[in-house]
C-alpha cells in the first residue's frame, strides 16, 4: 500500500541530523511567520489605507454624527436657557426670592 509521496519525505527527515532537524524547523516557522505577516497585511489593507472605501465611509459618518452631536448641544442649551427662564417667570410670579426653592403657603 503506497503511502504517497510522506514516505520518501519521513525517511529523509529521518536521515537528517538533530541540529539539521533544529534548523529546518526554524526555517519553516520563520517563512510560515513571513506568509502569516503578508497575509494579515494584506486583509488589513482597507483598515489602513486612508483612501479605501472603508475609510472614506468612516470619515464621511464621523462628519455626520459631529455635526448631529453640534446640533444636539445648541438643542440642550436652548433647553436650559427655556427652563431658566421659566424658573424666573415662575419665581416672579410666586413672590419667591430664589431661596430655598420651596413654595411658601
Amino acid at each position: 500500500m503506497p503511502l504517497g509521496i510522506a514516505a520518501p519525505v519521513r525517511g529523509w527527515w529521518a536521515r537528517q541530523s538533530a541540529p539539521r532537524r533544529a534548523k529546518f524547523k526554524i526555517v519553516a516557522v520563520l517563512y510560515l511567520s513571513y506568509v502569516h505577516y503578508l497575509a494579515a497585511k494584506q486583509l488589513l489593507r482597507p483598515f489602513t489605507d486612508p483612501n479605501s472605501a472603508y475609510n472614506r465611509h468612516r470619515r464621511h459618518m464621523d462628519k455626520i454624527l459631529k455635526l448631529r452631536r453640534q446640533e444636539h448641544d445648541e438643542v440642550l442649551k436652548r433647553l436650559d436657557e427655556m427652563d431658566r427662564e421659566h424658573d424666573r417667570r415662575n419665581a416672579r410670579n410666586n413672590g419667591d426670592d430664589g431661596g430655598s426653592g420651596q413654595s411658601r403657603k
